[in-house]
């Protein structure tokens, strides 16, 4: 596949993606789980931004770094079928941390894909921040929920 449709394709992912937590956040009432909603929304949209300026061959804009966190893999062996609950925190973020887990892996996969070497270097950089996000709604989780009990 053209590495500009792999990158359209995951553009349109994270639009996709944003779009669906924006809705979610409009349905709870609860300003915790809305604050993690549209937060998680807003860094789809920073990605598909960024894919954007790679796919038109724009310079990196600086952008705040993602911190490095380790991945505890807190959520692994936790399974959520369905919509979430969005009254209750829990589901709510295990239903995030499966769509980030989700998202990662279709990066992963993407990468593959592309054969532009000067893409690919750009495309790796995002790649690395979408692991740090992924592994962020893991250790959200876990600081949140699992450390409770």
């Amino acid at each position: 596949m053209e590495a500009k449709s792999v990158l359209n394709e995951l553009i349109q992912m994270e639009k996709n993606i944003s779009k669906e937590y924006k809705q979610m956040a409009e349905k709870t009432s609860l300003q915790n789980i809305k604050f993690f909603l549209e937060a998680f929304s807003e860094a789809h949209e920073g990605f598909a931004d960024r894919l954007r300026e790679i796919r038109d061959g724009v310079s990196p804009r600086l952008r705040k770094p993602f911190s490095e966190l380790p991945d505890i893999k807190a959520t692994d062996h936790l399974v959520l079928r369905g919509d979430p609950d969005l009254s209750s925190m829990s589901s709510t973020l295990m239903f995030i941390v499966r769509k980030e887990k989700e998202t990662f892996a279709h990066y992963s996969r993407s990468r593959e894909s592309i054969d532009d070497e000067d893409l690919r270097q750009s495309f790796d950089e995002l790649l690395s921040q979408r692991e740090q996000l992924k592994i962020k709604a893991d250790r959200l989780y876990n600081d949140l929920i699992q450390s409770s009990y």
